[in-house]
């Protein structure tokens, strides 16, 4: 098998279809049609079904497809890691950051990268677990910060780092009617807004809803995004559990107050996370030392 013919399976696969592919890459039709042919041929199998609607991947074809995604990934990270060594320019860095970060040291972060790095395309998701497990080990995410209670339980193929620890602290809309509250037990007919079911024992909410005598599972609506969550409770009567990084932002304590209890709630974790087969590249080692460098402003701060 010949890069070019894994790199334009991969195309259409992405694509879905021969057109699509041909305008990717830059090459005609019937060039894309050849390296597959050849492909085919190479492997003694269909990978590709051809319909009017497009493209349709055999069984054989479905299990090429990921591990043609990784290969041109790696080559494309190989040109990527000469090139920055070179200039410090070229390529791309996705990086999936929990909004934490976002919200308080990241635009510090962008400055110094591209200062050091202005050639290399930066990428920012929002990130959080479970759902971006996959985006690590696909390669979609060259690394990420995620949040968490306790260290992530993940396979042997993710490497885990904690980078931070940070406190916790209840949160509602300026005016709400509980604003002031110094027992949490008056929480009791609150409506939550949590990224998961405080049922688990790692759970930060769980040990701070059981010592208070709160309903479980409380009335709860799940949100995963910390700024939809931020959104929801200064724009109604629902509470939730913010970061103490995030609540002092002027942005967000212009909207936002916490509630001053005795009884303290678990901090939030963080843990940076890669691939531990594949080697970083120049921008994200420089990248991790930023994260680590940032997330000790965050603490030193508090």
């Amino acid at each position: 098998m010949k890069f070019h013919q894994i790199s334009a399976f991969e195309a259409v696969t992405r694509a879905g279809g021969i057109r699509a592919a041909a305008r990717t890459l830059g090459l005609t039709q019937s060039a894309i049609t050849k390296a597959i042919r050849e492909l085919e041929a190479e492997a003694g199998v269909s990978l590709l079904l051809r319909s009017a609607r497009g493209v349709v991947l055999t069984e054989s074809g479905r299990q090429l497809a990921a591990r043609a995604h990784l290969l041109v990934e790696q080559m494309r990270a190989a040109q990527d890691d000469i090139r920055q060594l070179n200039a410090g320019t070229g390529g791309k860095l996705v990086v999936g950051l929990t909004p934490t970060i976002i919200e308080t040291v990241l635009s510090e972060i962008i400055r110094h990268f591209r200062t050091r790095m202005p050639g290399v395309r930066l990428v920012i998701h929002e990130a959080s677990l479970p759902g971006s497990l996959p985006d690590i080990r696909d390669g979609t995410f060259d690394l990420a910060v995620v949040g968490a209670g306790r260290e992530p339980a993940t396979a042997s193929d993710l490497a885990c780092e904690f980078l931070l620890s940070v406190n916790k602290r209840i949160a509602l809309r300026r005016g709400h009617p509980l604003a002031g509250i110094r027992n949490p037990a008056e929480l009791a007919d609150a409506v939550w807004v949590l990224p998961q079911e405080p049922s688990d024992p790692s759970d930060p909410m769980h040990a701070f809803m059981q010592e208070a005598g709160l309903a479980m599972p409380p009335k709860l609506v799940e949100c995963v995004s910390l700024p939809a969550t931020v959104s929801i409770i200064a724009n109604s009567d629902m509470v939730s559990a913010l970061p103490e990084p995030l609540i002092d932002q002027p942005h967000v304590a212009s909207r936002i107050v916490s509630l001053a209890f005795e009884q303290k709630l678990q901090p939030s974790r963080y843990w940076l996370l890669r691939r531990s087969a594949v080697p970083l590249s120049p921008a994200a080692l420089f990248m991790c030392d930023l994260l680590r460098t940032y997330s000790k402003d965050i603490k030193d701060k508090r």
